[in-house]
């Protein structure tokens, strides 16, 4: 018997000096980025950007008149340049009306300033819950790159509803590892409500056999989805989907989806059979694959976000428990790259001619394809490495014969 050459398991574990500098420069990196992001994306003067959109509607509401209006609280103007269109209308679901029609009762800049606050302190929450549940994962690199997330210092800029969101989905997500289904399906309910993109992790957990979720998700949703119309009566819907395709914004920088990425490039009428073929090929994946639940919520929140209409810098913070979930291959590191990169400079950068448009300003979109190809590659993979446990099974059980009990119970029987 030879002498094993391999090195030891503490020589495989400590880092020499070419990795401390490199997890250094790493690290510095990681700060300049959450740095900058922080400085530009504090509130001043007295611009509300998409806050002041939600503002306008809840006050709409309270009124009787049409949330889904522009207003003169409504963005018009984004990153220092002015739109093209009228400004932005609230375009979230009327579900939202009952939560933005009490914001309006407070006055907007103050408010704005605490919505900040509020936003930037449960973004640090689900942090918390993700590194307790992924302790065995955590790094000062994976909290770094958190916090540098271009879609995080968006979120905060705009004031957008992004961040609790995200509460509702990481803790579904935890609820989900933990086995969990009935309340991780409720959580996974009101994500879906605020956001009907969404409505992709149910119907895939539906497809890949996990129902204890899947059903009460889609039963929460409809419910809650439901609600405004005995608050707001039913023509609240038909404001709503009548503002929907009357809005002006896509195909711009930072918009990730496929809707966007084609129009980016010239041909709009190519995103939604686009995205209607990926969530139909996806369907059929996970229908024969059957894979775990967070397998499936990753491809369905991947899915979703490319597959959406509209996919704003911010709904790329709904990736962050797929990160902490996956091994980071290589396509989920040149990912997790693009995702760090600024939303106000992604936008800037785009503005001067088409073909930069089409580029730079579809780093997002970039981001989203790789993430997804990771996921569905990473699903052969796990199939590859069952059908070698079920072969391994069966040569260890062949082995065993030639053990002491194997061939004892060989003598026990010739003796019999």
């Amino acid at each position: 018997m030879t002498e094993s050459t391999a090195p030891s398991a503490e020589q495989r574990v400590t880092p020499g000096p070419i990795y401390g500098a490199g997890r250094a420069l790493k690290l510095g990196a990681l700060a300049l980025v959450a740095g900058y992001g922080f400085t530009v994306s504090l509130p001043h003067g007295d611009n509300l950007w998409d806050f002041g959109s939600f503002v306008a509607s809840g006050r709409a509401a309270a009124e009787g008149m049409d949330p889904y209006r522009v207003d003169p609280l409504s963005l018009t103007r984004l990153f220092g340049y002015t739109y093209t269109y009228t400004g932005t209308p609230n375009l979230n679901p009327p579900v939202s009306l009952i939560a933005f029609e009490a914001l309006s009762q407070l006055e907007p800049a103050a408010a704005f300033r605490a919505w900040y606050a509020l936003a930037l302190a449960l973004y640090l929450a689900v942090l918390a819950l993700l590194a307790r549940d992924y302790r065995d994962r955590l790094s000062p690199p994976l909290l770094a790159w958190a916090l540098s997330l271009g879609g995080l210092w968006s979120t905060l800029a705009l004031g957008q509803i992004y961040v609790p969101l995200l509460l509702a989905l990481a803790a579904a997500w935890l609820l989900l590892r933990r086995g969990r289904w009935l309340p991780a399906g409720l959580l996974i309910g009101v994500a879906v409500a605020v956001k009907p993109n969404l409505v992709v992790w149910p119907l895939l957990l539906l497809l890949a056999g996990c129902w204890a979720a899947a059903l009460p998700a889609l039963l929460a949703a409809a419910l809650l989805s439901a609600a405004p119309a005995l608050v707001y009566g039913p023509g609240v819907y038909v404001s709503w989907l009548s503002a929907l395709p009357s809005y002006g914004g896509f195909g711009v920088a930072t918009d990730a989806s496929l809707l966007g990425l084609t129009s980016r490039l010239g041909q709009p009428s190519l995103g939604l059979p686009l995205s209607g073929f990926l969530l139909l090929g996806l369907a059929g994946v996970v229908w024969r694959h059957r894979p775990p639940a967070l397998h499936t919520s990753s491809l369905a929140i991947a899915a979703s976000l490319l597959a959406s209409p509209l996919t704003w810098t911010g709904y790329t913070l709904f990736l962050l428990p797929v990160f902490f979930e996956q091994r980071w291959t290589l396509p989920l590191k040149v990912a997790a790259v693009l995702l760090v990169f600024p939303a106000n400079l992604v936008w800037q950068w785009s503005l001067p001619s088409r073909w930069q448009l089409a580029a730079l300003g579809s780093i997002y979109s970039v981001a989203l394809m790789l993430v997804l190809a990771a996921l569905v590659a990473g699903l052969r993979g796990r199939q590859g490495q069952e059908r070698d446990g079920d072969r391994q099974h069966e040569v260890s059980g062949a082995e065993h014969e030639h053990t002491g009990w194997g061939l004892a119970r060989q003598v026990w029987q010739k003796g019999r």
